[in-house]
């Protein structure tokens, strides 16, 4: 049976004003003593408000947040994510929207904005001889296409995913491939003005507008 891989969209945006429910401490701080922080979960949500979204993560995982910054709590999360943890949502917030999450003296994770948001670090030699960079598409045609539907090509004949920051979202790709490797296609979506990050050792990437602004077609 062919295996069918999703594009994974993790979407931020300004919720409507109004008064918010406080993120529900989660039974056990993340980390070791935390038995259900690892716990693998799917997440389905279109437009949560993020204190929604923590508190649902807080009480399906064992993991409490603090809101730092009040004017994130106006946030909203659209997110469709297969089998994934609390510590793999935080990393894919932090690097699509820039969000940090410090651990507090009690356990808990404090949630702010960044600063400053740092650039992905550049493909390397090494990184493109990993086999899942070197990994092959099937032709690919595509006119004026939006990213995500794109990508989801890509995801379905590589099986690799990806997840695909708001601002990144509205680019449209015009191309015609043959048996391109996915290490290409990341070469490629940077020559769009995006960077790319994978995600530990996993098979998903992030995609963002790039920090720089690079844009070789420029």
């Amino acid at each position: 049976m062919k295996k069918i891989l999703m594009v994974m969209c993790l979407v931020f945006g300004p919720a409507a004003a109004g008064g918010l429910p406080a993120v529900a401490a989660g039974p056990a701080a993340f980390g070791e003593t935390a038995p259900g922080a690892e716990k693998e979960i799917t997440v389905k949500f279109s437009k949560i408000p993020l204190p929604d979204f923590l508190a649902y993560i807080s009480s399906a995982t064992g993991t409490s947040f603090k809101i730092q910054d009040p004017l994130i709590k106006y946030h909203t999360i659209t997110v469709f994510v297969r089998k994934t943890t609390a510590a793999k949502l935080m990393e894919l917030m932090t690097r699509t929207t820039g969000f940090e999450f410090k651990q507090d003296s009690d356990g808990s994770f404090v949630v702010k904005k960044a600063l400053v948001k740092v650039p992905f670090p550049p493909l390397t030699r090494q990184d493109m001889e990993d086999p899942l960079l070197k990994t092959l598409t099937g032709n690919i045609r595509v006119t004026d296409a939006p990213l995500s539907v794109f990508l989801d090509i890509v995801s379905a004949q590589a099986q690799v995913n990806f997840v695909i920051a708001e601002e990144a979202a509205e680019t449209k790709i015009t191309v015609s491939l043959k048996q391109t490797t996915v290490g290409d296609i990341l070469q490629l979506l940077k020559s769009r003005g995006l960077e790319c990050s994978r995600v530990a050792n996993t098979n998903t990437f992030v995609v963002r507008t790039s920090v720089d602004g690079n844009n070789e077609n420029k």
